[in-house]
């Protein structure tokens, strides 16, 4: 490994691209050469660890379900996945690693909270739920959390993301986003106006009084 160099590894980037390998494969290869590296460095077998670079990926999510399309959506499902659908929806939960394996120990019906243990999850945190394709889902939950005015840090612990780069591609900004900043924008500006003009009645006093 230590004649391993940042010339050699973009060398095998290109090597790699050039048999049709996909940025994010690529980076995937990468990001496992770094923890090789990055091990070997802890357990002294290394004393220089060289530049790994990594690619661009283009891997904005994109998919959001409303309310309706999310019932709608459902209602096409095999029976025995419409409720673990509309869980993932008002979650935000991966599926495979959080709501396939919950069991009924982890469900708290008396004080409305579902858990998930620590250790269980893709990033080995626990997770509490009040009351009650699978990343639309979870992508619609983190759009749902936002446009309720969820602190990020909150809705962050909640869907178990650990990074906020990851968390900012699943919250996806719509049209209906947009139009709903403008409109607070507006609501203010009026409120403002009314607040720190004179009404017509102080108006004419002051006309008065001058």
């Amino acid at each position: 490994m230590s004649a391993i160099t940042t010339v050699d590894v973009r060398r095998y980037m290109k090597q790699r691209q050039e048999t049709g390998a996909s940025n994010g494969a690529i980076n995937r290869e990468l990001t496992d050469l770094k923890r090789m590296f990055m091990l070997a460095a802890q357990a002294g077998k290394l004393m220089f660890r060289p530049h790994i670079p990594l690619l661009k990926e283009n891997n904005t999510r994109k998919g959001c379900l409303s309310a309706s399309s999310s019932m709608r959506s459902r209602r096409n499902f095999p029976v025995h996945m419409r409720r673990i659908a509309g869980f993932a929806y008002v979650t935000g939960w991966r599926t495979p690693s959080g709501i396939l394996p919950l069991e009924w120990r982890q469900v708290d019906l008396k004080a409305g909270e579902v858990r998930l243990d620590p250790g269980t999850t893709k990033n080995d945190d626990g997770r509490v739920r009040p009351g009650l394709t699978p990343h639309d889902f979870r992508r619609t939950a983190v759009r749902n959390l936002e446009r309720k005015g969820a602190s990020r840090s909150v809705a962050m612990k909640l869907t178990g993301h650990k990074r906020e780069a990851v968390y900012r591609r699943y919250a996806i900004v719509g049209s209906e986003d947009l139009r709903d900043a403008v409109w607070r924008l507006e609501s203010a500006d009026r409120y403002t106006s009314s607040y720190t003009q004179p009404s017509s009645k102080a108006s004419k006093r002051v006309a008065q009084k001058s």
